[in-house]
């Protein structure tokens, strides 16, 4: 059908798989990079399109130095050799930790047989949380948002109706957090979907990295996200707000170069004796910032 040949398709096709692909052209510049491969690495498409490889991930195998120089890895050597090959080696992520993986190298050539480009896949699941969130407790790899690494709506929903459960059987306390990046639909509308998921998914690794292991952080709409303080008292829910309102007020990347920025909202309630999800939902509701509080500087507003 003459749409399949619309790149944009292509590009769409490589963005629904559960495998990291990247495109090499000659001089080892990427030229392709699915949102897998911006999942396992940290690196967005907009930061590594047009650059080489070698400034963006180092690979070396298990038993080689971090800081041994990229132009004697495997990977540049079996890249230049332009064969089919596997490479067991790792994945520098933009954050410092390294990703095992198992690396797909297939060379791309034209009707001469001279090759014009490089394809890598790596299958990066069995290791992508690895160092995302030390120490948290994630859940299974069929259970994850894909767009952000946490957990999806469902286990949230689960993870949540288990806690109620424990306050209501056992008496365990816990209190709920909801975050909300204010004006996402605006801020999409502007700079693009990618953009937008490049700002969820800062959002996602910020509340990774400020919460206790026990903790539960969850994606709980297209623009929010839920976390489940897991036995903590009310005096210690509210404690865990201050600390998060005062640390992350907004959440900002570079992109293509502006430095964009999206205040997030806040809302939080500790459980109640005869509270309801909905119940507990409601009181912990993030109330939308004004206009004024957005160009303010995003200060986040909530509501017990």
């Amino acid at each position: 059908m003459p749409e399949l040949d619309n790149p944009a398709i292509l590009c769409s096709v490589l963005d629904g798989l559960h495998l990291a692909v990247c495109v090499l052209d000659r001089d080892g510049k990427i030229t392709l990079w699915n949102q897998e491969a911006a999942h396992a690495t940290g690196y967005m498409q907009h930061e590594v399109i047009g650059r080489c490889y070698q400034d963006v991930i180092l690979c070396h195998p298990e038993d080689q130095a971090l800081n041994e120089h990229p132009t004697v890895c495997p990977f540049t050597r079996l890249v230049h050799e332009g064969k089919p090959a596997l490479l067991k080696t790792q994945l520098r992520h933009k954050r410092g930790y390294s990703v095992p993986v198992l690396i797909h190298i297939s060379p791309i050539r034209n009707q001469h047989g001279f090759v014009v480009a490089t394809v890598a896949s790596f299958d990066v699941q069995g290791s992508r949380a690895q160092g995302q969130h030390q120490g948290r407790n994630l859940p299974p790899l069929a259970a994850l948002d894909s767009g952000t690494g946490v957990a999806n709506h469902s286990f949230t929903s689960f993870h949540l109706r288990e806690s109620l459960t424990a306050f209501t059987d056992y008496h365990v306390p816990f209190g709920i957090l909801r975050v909300k990046p204010v004006g996402l639909e605006r801020f999409r509308a502007a700079y693009g979907r990618e953009a937008s998921e490049a700002i969820l998914l800062v959002v996602a690794q910020a509340l990774g990295d400020n919460f206790r292991p026990s903790d539960f952080v969850g994606r709980w709409a297209t623009d929010e996200f839920l976390v489940i303080l897991k036995n903590c008292a009310k005096a210690g829910v509210e404690s865990v707000y201050e600390r998060i309102h005062a640390g992350i007020a907004s959440a900002e990347i570079r992109w293509w170069g502006e430095l964009l920025s999206v205040p997030l909202s806040f809302g939080y309630a500790s459980v109640e004796l005869g509270d309801t999800v909905d119940m507990l939902l409601h009181r912990a509701e993030c109330p939308e910032l004004t206009t004024t509080a957005t160009a303010a500087a995003g200060s986040p507003q909530h509501r017990r």
